[in-house]
């Protein structure tokens, strides 16, 4: 299946993954552990599993329109901790910068923005 735009697709399988390896160990996380998350987010309906077509020991983990659901109904709590714990450390000037920097891999494709409601909050 093609990706979608803004469809994250994490590799089930890092130890397949060369270039997974740095991110795993510097996340603390093991290959059993990522499948037990995998298979609890499977079980709830919030992903699926797709089969990787260029290496079919491993599988990639795609949101269901459940988990899409979800991901945006938990929205609003981490976007007040980021906002808390990281972007109130920023000047008016620097939160410019990040602002448009984040729009410039947003026009990339690489993400899917969260819709705002009325009052400039993501949903």
């Amino acid at each position: 299946m093609a990706k979608r735009r803004g469809e994250a697709r994490p590799n089930l399988s890092p130890a397949s993954d060369p270039a997974a390896a740095p991110f795993v160990a510097r996340v603390g996380l093991v290959n059993g552990t990522i499948q037990r998350v995998v298979d609890e987010l499977h079980r709830a309906g919030l992903v699926a599993r797709e089969p990787n077509p260029d290496d079919g020991r491993s599988a990639y983990a795609v949101l269901t329109s459940q988990g899409r659901a979800v991901l945006r109904k938990a929205a609003p709590t981490y976007v007040d901790a980021v906002q808390r714990d990281f972007a109130a450390h920023f000047t008016a000037r620097e939160g410019e910068i990040m602002a448009r920097a984040l729009r410039r891999v947003l026009a990339a494709g690489a993400l899917e923005p969260v819709p705002e409601d009325p009052e400039g909050r993501a949903r």
